[in-house]
């Protein structure tokens, strides 16, 4: 249908996201809470889970001074 929520406005899917799974090298988000019914089927056919390149390297610089502050 034509019908579709707007998931940016509502923020729904955006509030439910969390980090997974970390290692040495990676992350993985998912989804958690009651849009973790419905999240995955919808990015299925309009895409919204996961990062830009920018994101990422926004997201590894800030987790590279957490890391650096605690060594300090």
């Amino acid at each position: 249908g034509t019908n579709k929520p707007n998931l940016t406005l509502s923020g729904n899917m955006l509030q439910s996201l969390v980090v997974k799974e970390v290692d040495n090298t990676s992350f993985t988000i998912g989804i958690k809470g009651p849009a973790e019914q419905y999240a995955y089927h919808v990015n299925e056919d309009r895409e919204f889970i996961g990062l830009s390149k920018e994101d990422s390297a926004t997201i590894t610089d800030i987790i590279k001074q957490k890391l650096m502050d605690k060594t300090k």
